[in-house]
Protein backbone atom coordinates (compact mmCIF):
# COMPACT_ATOMS: atom_id res chain seq x y z
CA UNK A 1 0.00 0.00 0.00
CA UNK A 2 0.94 3.57 -0.59
CA UNK A 3 0.16 6.99 1.38
CA UNK A 4 0.08 10.25 -0.23
CA UNK A 5 -0.28 13.63 0.12
CA UNK A 6 -2.09 16.43 -1.76
CA UNK A 7 -1.66 20.25 -1.11
CA UNK A 8 -4.97 21.35 -1.42
CA UNK A 9 -6.44 24.75 -1.11
CA UNK A 10 -7.85 26.78 2.23
CA UNK A 11 -10.46 28.74 2.09
CA UNK A 12 -7.65 31.24 3.26
CA UNK A 13 -5.75 30.29 -0.07
CA UNK A 14 -3.29 28.64 1.86
CA UNK A 15 -2.19 25.26 0.84
CA UNK A 16 -3.17 22.45 3.34
CA UNK A 17 -1.86 18.55 3.72
CA UNK A 18 -3.79 16.32 3.19
CA UNK A 19 -3.38 12.39 3.90
CA UNK A 20 -5.23 10.83 1.44
CA UNK A 21 -5.53 7.40 3.24
CA UNK A 22 -6.63 8.97 6.00
CA UNK A 23 -10.03 7.20 6.10
CA UNK A 24 -9.83 4.77 2.89
CA UNK A 25 -6.64 2.25 2.30
CA UNK A 26 -7.01 2.50 -1.44
CA UNK A 27 -4.51 0.30 -3.37
CA UNK A 28 -2.47 3.32 -4.72
CA UNK A 29 0.75 2.54 -6.95
CA UNK A 30 3.80 4.79 -7.17
CA UNK A 31 3.76 8.43 -7.85
CA UNK A 32 5.79 8.29 -11.60
CA UNK A 33 6.18 10.83 -14.54
CA UNK A 34 2.74 10.13 -15.87
CA UNK A 35 -0.31 11.31 -14.41
CA UNK A 36 -1.99 9.35 -11.28
CA UNK A 37 -5.46 9.35 -9.64
CA UNK A 38 -5.61 9.94 -5.72
CA UNK A 39 -8.81 10.23 -3.42
CA UNK A 40 -9.15 13.40 -1.91
CA UNK A 41 -9.49 12.50 2.08
CA UNK A 42 -13.49 14.19 2.68
CA UNK A 43 -15.19 14.42 -0.37
CA UNK A 44 -13.49 11.47 -1.72
CA UNK A 45 -13.52 12.89 -5.81
CA UNK A 46 -10.34 12.20 -7.21
CA UNK A 47 -7.64 14.42 -9.37
CA UNK A 48 -4.85 13.65 -11.70
CA UNK A 49 -1.52 15.26 -10.81
CA UNK A 50 1.06 15.58 -13.01
CA UNK A 51 4.84 15.71 -11.02
CA UNK A 52 6.95 17.20 -13.79
CA UNK A 53 4.27 20.06 -13.75
CA UNK A 54 4.06 20.66 -10.14
CA UNK A 55 0.18 21.28 -11.06
CA UNK A 56 -2.79 19.36 -10.91
CA UNK A 57 -5.27 18.93 -13.70
CA UNK A 58 -8.87 18.20 -13.28
CA UNK A 59 -9.00 20.71 -10.48
CA UNK A 60 -10.63 24.37 -10.27
CA UNK A 61 -9.02 26.20 -13.31
CA UNK A 62 -9.25 29.18 -10.84
CA UNK A 63 -7.09 28.00 -8.53
CA UNK A 64 -3.45 27.39 -8.79
CA UNK A 65 -2.73 24.01 -7.19
CA UNK A 66 0.80 23.14 -6.04
CA UNK A 67 2.38 19.93 -5.10
CA UNK A 68 5.39 18.30 -3.78
CA UNK A 69 6.51 15.14 -4.87
CA UNK A 70 9.00 14.34 -1.65
CA UNK A 71 5.73 14.40 0.71
CA UNK A 72 4.39 10.91 -1.06
CA UNK A 73 5.82 8.19 0.64
CA UNK A 74 5.65 4.83 1.10
CA UNK A 75 3.75 3.78 4.03
CA UNK A 76 5.79 2.05 5.98
CA UNK A 77 9.17 3.23 4.41
CA UNK A 78 10.81 4.16 7.83
CA UNK A 79 14.01 4.88 6.71
CA UNK A 80 13.11 7.76 4.48
CA UNK A 81 10.59 8.95 6.64
CA UNK A 82 12.89 9.39 9.10
CA UNK A 83 15.47 10.91 6.99
CA UNK A 84 13.00 13.79 5.79
CA UNK A 85 12.17 14.39 9.63
CA UNK A 86 15.46 14.77 10.42
CA UNK A 87 16.20 17.54 7.71
CA UNK A 88 12.62 19.12 7.60
CA UNK A 89 10.43 18.48 10.49
CA UNK A 90 9.72 20.75 13.72
CA UNK A 91 8.39 17.25 15.47
CA UNK A 92 9.31 16.58 18.89
CA UNK A 93 12.69 14.94 19.11
CA UNK A 94 12.33 14.87 15.56
CA UNK A 95 11.11 11.57 15.64
CA UNK A 96 13.40 9.64 17.30
CA UNK A 97 12.89 7.95 21.09
CA UNK A 98 13.99 8.88 24.32
CA UNK A 99 17.83 8.49 25.36
CA UNK A 100 18.96 7.66 28.86
CA UNK A 101 20.27 11.00 30.40
CA UNK A 102 24.04 11.26 30.81
CA UNK A 103 25.20 9.03 33.20
CA UNK A 104 22.56 6.79 33.80
CA UNK A 105 21.24 3.36 32.55
CA UNK A 106 18.44 1.19 33.15
CA UNK A 107 17.28 -0.34 36.15
CA UNK A 108 16.35 -3.68 34.74
CA UNK A 109 17.55 -5.84 31.41
CA UNK A 110 13.71 -5.93 30.45
CA UNK A 111 13.50 -2.04 29.75
CA UNK A 112 15.76 -2.19 27.16
CA UNK A 113 14.16 -5.28 25.17
CA UNK A 114 10.91 -5.90 23.20
CA UNK A 115 8.67 -8.88 22.93
CA UNK A 116 6.69 -8.64 19.80
CA UNK A 117 4.46 -11.71 18.42
CA UNK A 118 3.95 -10.78 15.20
CA UNK A 119 2.63 -13.94 13.43
CA UNK A 120 -0.39 -13.17 15.93
CA UNK A 121 -1.04 -9.90 14.88
CA UNK A 122 -0.84 -11.27 11.47
CA UNK A 123 -3.30 -13.65 11.36
CA UNK A 124 -5.74 -10.97 12.62
CA UNK A 125 -8.46 -10.60 10.07
CA UNK A 126 -10.01 -7.30 11.05
CA UNK A 127 -11.88 -7.12 7.33
CA UNK A 128 -14.48 -10.14 8.33
CA UNK A 129 -13.98 -10.20 12.17
CA UNK A 130 -14.26 -6.51 13.15
CA UNK A 131 -17.57 -5.73 15.16
CA UNK A 132 -19.12 -2.55 16.36
CA UNK A 133 -20.75 -2.14 19.84
CA UNK A 134 -23.97 -1.37 17.19
CA UNK A 135 -24.70 -4.97 15.92
CA UNK A 136 -27.14 -3.09 13.66
CA UNK A 137 -24.94 -0.83 12.23
CA UNK A 138 -23.85 -1.08 8.90
CA UNK A 139 -21.20 -3.69 7.70
CA UNK A 140 -18.62 -1.09 7.20
CA UNK A 141 -18.68 0.42 10.63
CA UNK A 142 -15.73 -1.77 12.05
CA UNK A 143 -13.85 1.42 14.00
CA UNK A 144 -14.62 1.23 17.27
CA UNK A 145 -12.44 4.57 18.00
CA UNK A 146 -9.99 6.90 17.75
CA UNK A 147 -6.77 8.37 19.68
CA UNK A 148 -4.15 10.60 19.24
CA UNK A 149 -2.00 7.86 18.08
CA UNK A 150 -4.02 4.54 17.12
CA UNK A 151 -7.17 3.53 16.19
CA UNK A 152 -9.13 1.16 18.06
CA UNK A 153 -11.12 -2.12 16.08
CA UNK A 154 -13.58 -4.71 18.01
CA UNK A 155 -12.65 -8.00 16.85
CA UNK A 156 -13.95 -11.46 17.66
CA UNK A 157 -10.90 -13.37 18.50
CA UNK A 158 -11.18 -17.59 18.37
CA UNK A 159 -8.10 -17.81 19.81
CA UNK A 160 -8.62 -16.56 23.09
CA UNK A 161 -12.61 -16.42 22.66
CA UNK A 162 -13.56 -13.02 23.25
CA UNK A 163 -13.84 -10.02 21.74
CA UNK A 164 -10.48 -8.17 22.06
CA UNK A 165 -9.55 -4.52 20.67
CA UNK A 166 -7.17 -4.21 18.62
CA UNK A 167 -4.62 -0.80 18.13
CA UNK A 168 -3.22 0.27 14.76
CA UNK A 169 -1.32 3.21 14.02
CA UNK A 170 -3.33 6.17 12.10
CA UNK A 171 -2.65 6.74 8.96
CA UNK A 172 -2.15 10.41 9.47
CA UNK A 173 0.92 8.83 11.47
CA UNK A 174 3.79 7.50 9.17
CA UNK A 175 6.26 5.04 10.67
CA UNK A 176 8.84 6.69 12.98
CA UNK A 177 11.77 5.22 15.69
CA UNK A 178 9.87 7.40 18.29
CA UNK A 179 6.34 5.62 17.23
CA UNK A 180 7.88 2.68 17.47
CA UNK A 181 9.66 2.84 20.83
CA UNK A 182 6.64 4.76 22.21
CA UNK A 183 4.06 1.13 21.45
CA UNK A 184 7.05 -0.87 22.28
CA UNK A 185 6.94 0.77 26.08
CA UNK A 186 2.88 0.48 25.81
CA UNK A 187 3.15 -2.78 24.97
CA UNK A 188 6.39 -4.00 27.55
CA UNK A 189 4.38 -1.88 30.36
CA UNK A 190 1.20 -3.62 29.95
CA UNK A 191 2.76 -6.95 29.60
CA UNK A 192 4.55 -6.03 32.75
CA UNK A 193 1.44 -5.39 34.64
CA UNK A 194 -0.37 -8.70 33.93
CA UNK A 195 -0.10 -9.88 37.15
CA UNK A 196 -2.34 -6.51 38.19
CA UNK A 197 -5.79 -7.10 38.67
CA UNK A 198 -5.84 -3.48 38.23
CA UNK A 199 -4.03 -2.98 34.62
CA UNK A 200 -5.48 -4.22 31.26
CA UNK A 201 -4.54 -6.70 29.90
CA UNK A 202 -2.30 -7.22 26.76
CA UNK A 203 -2.47 -10.54 24.39
CA UNK A 204 -0.36 -9.32 21.32
CA UNK A 205 2.16 -6.67 19.81
CA UNK A 206 3.69 -6.36 16.86
CA UNK A 207 5.42 -2.68 15.65
CA UNK A 208 2.90 -0.01 16.44
CA UNK A 209 -0.16 -2.63 16.70
CA UNK A 210 -1.22 -4.51 19.99
CA UNK A 211 -4.14 -6.73 21.14
CA UNK A 212 -5.56 -5.97 24.25
CA UNK A 213 -8.33 -6.34 26.58
CA UNK A 214 -11.86 -5.20 25.20
CA UNK A 215 -12.77 -2.45 27.62
CA UNK A 216 -16.94 -2.74 27.50
CA UNK A 217 -17.72 -0.37 30.13
CA UNK A 218 -16.45 3.20 28.33
CA UNK A 219 -13.86 5.43 30.53
CA UNK A 220 -14.33 6.72 34.04
CA UNK A 221 -14.40 10.11 32.70
CA UNK A 222 -17.41 9.14 30.61
CA UNK A 223 -19.05 7.97 34.02
CA UNK A 224 -18.30 11.28 35.88
CA UNK A 225 -19.38 13.23 32.65
CA UNK A 226 -23.07 11.14 33.13
CA UNK A 227 -24.32 13.23 35.95
CA UNK A 228 -28.14 11.87 34.83
CA UNK A 229 -26.86 8.35 35.33
CA UNK A 230 -23.33 6.75 36.57
CA UNK A 231 -21.69 9.80 38.38
CA UNK A 232 -25.08 10.95 39.28
CA UNK A 233 -25.89 7.76 41.08
CA UNK A 234 -23.16 7.23 43.08
CA UNK A 235 -22.87 7.10 46.47
CA UNK A 236 -19.50 7.70 48.47
CA UNK A 237 -18.87 3.98 49.09
CA UNK A 238 -19.05 3.56 44.87
CA UNK A 239 -16.60 6.83 45.15
CA UNK A 240 -14.14 4.99 47.42
CA UNK A 241 -14.36 1.84 45.77
CA UNK A 242 -12.84 3.76 42.52
CA UNK A 243 -10.31 5.93 44.48
CA UNK A 244 -8.99 2.70 45.85
CA UNK A 245 -8.70 0.95 42.28
CA UNK A 246 -6.92 4.02 40.84
CA UNK A 247 -4.81 4.40 43.56
CA UNK A 248 -4.08 0.97 43.38
CA UNK A 249 -3.45 0.67 39.61
CA UNK A 250 -0.67 3.39 39.90
CA UNK A 251 0.86 2.33 42.90
CA UNK A 252 1.27 -1.37 40.65
CA UNK A 253 2.63 0.80 38.26
CA UNK A 254 5.06 2.07 39.59
CA UNK A 255 5.72 -0.76 42.30
CA UNK A 256 5.76 -3.65 40.08
CA UNK A 257 10.02 -4.41 40.23
CA UNK A 258 10.81 -3.90 43.54
CA UNK A 259 8.41 -2.16 46.35
CA UNK A 260 9.75 1.78 47.32
CA UNK A 261 12.17 1.60 43.99
CA UNK A 262 9.81 2.75 40.67
CA UNK A 263 10.73 1.62 37.48
CA UNK A 264 8.17 3.13 34.98
CA UNK A 265 5.92 5.99 34.99
CA UNK A 266 3.01 6.04 33.36
CA UNK A 267 3.25 10.08 32.77
CA UNK A 268 -0.23 10.36 31.20
CA UNK A 269 -2.63 10.11 34.03
CA UNK A 270 -6.15 11.36 33.62
CA UNK A 271 -9.80 10.21 33.70
CA UNK A 272 -9.62 8.72 30.81
CA UNK A 273 -6.69 6.31 31.09
CA UNK A 274 -9.08 4.28 33.35
CA UNK A 275 -11.41 2.15 31.48
CA UNK A 276 -13.98 -0.58 32.41
CA UNK A 277 -14.39 -4.50 31.28
CA UNK A 278 -17.17 -5.41 32.98
CA UNK A 279 -19.97 -2.53 32.31
CA UNK A 280 -18.89 -0.19 34.87
CA UNK A 281 -18.38 -2.35 37.71
CA UNK A 282 -14.66 -2.06 38.38
CA UNK A 283 -11.74 0.01 36.35
CA UNK A 284 -8.24 -0.43 35.08
CA UNK A 285 -5.41 1.48 33.56
CA UNK A 286 -4.41 1.44 30.21
CA UNK A 287 -2.67 3.42 27.72
CA UNK A 288 1.23 3.32 28.75
CA UNK A 289 2.43 4.63 25.29
CA UNK A 290 3.79 7.85 26.88
CA UNK A 291 5.06 6.08 29.72
CA UNK A 292 8.90 6.43 30.89
CA UNK A 293 11.22 4.19 32.20
CA UNK A 294 13.03 4.84 34.79
CA UNK A 295 16.92 4.88 35.25
CA UNK A 296 19.24 4.77 37.69
CA UNK A 297 22.34 6.47 38.35
CA UNK A 298 25.35 4.24 37.07
CA UNK A 299 27.50 5.07 40.24
CA UNK A 300 24.83 5.00 42.72
CA UNK A 301 22.45 2.34 41.49
CA UNK A 302 19.40 2.95 44.60
CA UNK A 303 19.75 6.73 43.17
CA UNK A 304 16.74 7.13 39.91
CA UNK A 305 17.54 9.56 37.30
CA UNK A 306 14.88 12.06 36.68
CA UNK A 307 13.15 12.34 33.04
CA UNK A 308 12.09 15.38 30.71
CA UNK A 309 9.20 15.54 28.86
CA UNK A 310 8.93 17.80 25.68
CA UNK A 311 5.42 18.34 25.46
CA UNK A 312 2.70 18.60 28.66
CA UNK A 313 -0.53 19.55 27.51
CA UNK A 314 -3.79 20.10 29.30
CA UNK A 315 -4.75 21.65 32.87
CA UNK A 316 -4.70 17.79 34.56
CA UNK A 317 -0.76 17.44 35.48
CA UNK A 318 2.08 18.60 37.88
CA UNK A 319 3.56 22.02 38.51
CA UNK A 320 6.93 20.70 37.54
CA UNK A 321 5.75 19.34 33.92
CA UNK A 322 4.45 22.70 32.87
CA UNK A 323 7.47 24.46 34.11
CA UNK A 324 9.33 21.60 32.13
CA UNK A 325 11.48 20.39 34.52
CA UNK A 326 12.98 16.96 35.14
CA UNK A 327 10.31 14.39 36.32
CA UNK A 328 9.80 11.44 38.66
CA UNK A 329 6.83 9.37 39.54
CA UNK A 330 5.14 12.08 41.12
CA UNK A 331 3.66 13.27 38.45
CA UNK A 332 1.67 10.70 38.47
CA UNK A 333 0.79 11.10 41.90
CA UNK A 334 -0.66 14.64 41.44
CA UNK A 335 -2.28 13.78 38.85
CA UNK A 336 -4.01 10.90 40.43
CA UNK A 337 -4.96 13.62 43.27
CA UNK A 338 -6.79 15.28 40.52
CA UNK A 339 -8.63 12.49 39.73
CA UNK A 340 -9.62 11.41 43.50
CA UNK A 341 -11.04 15.59 43.47
CA UNK A 342 -12.67 15.14 40.32
CA UNK A 343 -14.43 11.78 41.75
CA UNK A 344 -15.35 13.16 44.76
CA UNK A 345 -17.29 16.75 43.25
CA UNK A 346 -18.31 15.62 39.82
CA UNK A 347 -16.13 18.34 38.49
CA UNK A 348 -12.32 19.28 36.73
CA UNK A 349 -9.71 21.46 38.46
CA UNK A 350 -9.63 24.49 37.75
CA UNK A 351 -12.08 23.32 34.79
CA UNK A 352 -13.82 26.96 33.97
CA UNK A 353 -10.25 28.74 33.53
CA UNK A 354 -8.50 29.52 30.71
CA UNK A 355 -5.92 27.28 30.16
CA UNK A 356 -2.70 29.61 30.27
CA UNK A 357 -4.09 31.63 33.71
CA UNK A 358 -5.06 27.57 34.93
CA UNK A 359 -1.15 26.62 34.55
CA UNK A 360 0.06 29.51 36.07
CA UNK A 361 -1.83 29.09 38.87
CA UNK A 362 -0.70 25.40 39.12
CA UNK A 363 2.75 26.55 38.76
CA UNK A 364 2.09 29.18 41.64
CA UNK A 365 1.13 26.35 44.20
CA UNK A 366 -2.63 27.24 43.86
CA UNK A 367 -4.94 24.14 43.56
CA UNK A 368 -8.80 23.87 42.81
CA UNK A 369 -11.45 24.47 46.12
CA UNK A 370 -12.90 21.73 47.47
CA UNK A 371 -16.13 22.69 47.85
CA UNK A 372 -17.56 23.71 51.30
CA UNK A 373 -20.41 20.64 51.58
CA UNK A 374 -17.68 18.22 50.94
CA UNK A 375 -15.17 19.94 53.55
CA UNK A 376 -17.69 20.70 56.23
CA UNK A 377 -19.22 16.57 55.60
CA UNK A 378 -18.86 14.19 58.64
CA UNK A 379 -18.68 11.14 56.30
CA UNK A 380 -14.88 9.40 57.52
CA UNK A 381 -15.08 8.32 53.57
CA UNK A 382 -15.32 11.97 52.23
CA UNK A 383 -12.93 13.25 54.66
CA UNK A 384 -10.36 10.30 53.39
CA UNK A 385 -10.88 11.50 50.24
CA UNK A 386 -10.16 14.91 51.01
CA UNK A 387 -7.15 13.82 52.81
CA UNK A 388 -5.54 11.86 49.70
CA UNK A 389 -6.12 15.10 47.68
CA UNK A 390 -3.73 16.71 50.08
CA UNK A 391 -1.03 14.51 50.51
CA UNK A 392 -1.10 14.38 46.27
CA UNK A 393 -1.54 17.65 45.74
CA UNK A 394 2.03 18.87 47.28
CA UNK A 395 4.02 21.49 45.78
CA UNK A 396 7.22 19.91 46.17
CA UNK A 397 7.34 16.31 44.40
CA UNK A 398 9.45 15.03 47.27
CA UNK A 399 7.01 16.04 50.23
CA UNK A 400 3.98 14.09 47.89
CA UNK A 401 2.96 10.63 49.22
CA UNK A 402 3.79 7.76 47.56
CA UNK A 403 1.64 5.97 44.75
CA UNK A 404 1.35 3.05 47.46
CA UNK A 405 1.35 5.25 50.99
CA UNK A 406 -2.25 6.63 48.93
CA UNK A 407 -3.12 3.02 48.29
CA UNK A 408 -2.22 1.87 51.86
CA UNK A 409 -4.03 5.01 53.42
CA UNK A 410 -7.27 4.29 51.39
CA UNK A 411 -7.39 0.28 51.71
CA UNK A 412 -9.04 0.57 55.11
CA UNK A 413 -11.68 2.81 53.93
CA UNK A 414 -12.00 0.94 51.00
CA UNK A 415 -12.50 -2.78 52.59
CA UNK A 416 -15.34 -1.18 55.21
CA UNK A 417 -17.66 -0.50 51.89
CA UNK A 418 -16.90 -4.03 51.08
CA UNK A 419 -14.84 -2.75 47.16
CA UNK A 420 -11.54 -3.55 47.85
CA UNK A 421 -9.81 -6.49 46.17
CA UNK A 422 -6.19 -6.01 46.32
CA UNK A 423 -3.76 -8.43 46.87
CA UNK A 424 -0.99 -6.08 48.92
CA UNK A 425 -0.81 -6.34 52.39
Amino acid sequence: MMMGFLLVPTEDGIAANYNINRKHSHQLDPLLAQPRRYYEQEKFDTVEIHPEHHSVVNGNPDTKWTYDHKKVIPLGLGTERQYDIDNNSKDYNKGHPDTPPEGCEPQYDWQRKSFPNCNTIHETDLLSKARTLNRNSEPDSILLARGGYRDVWLVEDSRVDEIVAVKTLLYEHPWTERNMDRHRRDALATDRLTGSPYALDIYGYCANTGVFEFANGGTLEDAVDDKEEAWGKWDVKTKMKYAYQVAAAIADVHNIDKEGLPSMVHTDISMSQFVSVNEGVDFKINDFNRARFLYRQKDSPEELCEFYVGSNKGKFRSPEEYAYEGETEKVDVYSMGNIFYVLLTGEYPFGEMEKKAALAAIMEGKRADIPEEYRKSQDPLVQAIIKVIQMCWHQEPEKRATSRSVEQFLKPFAMSTGTSKSKHR
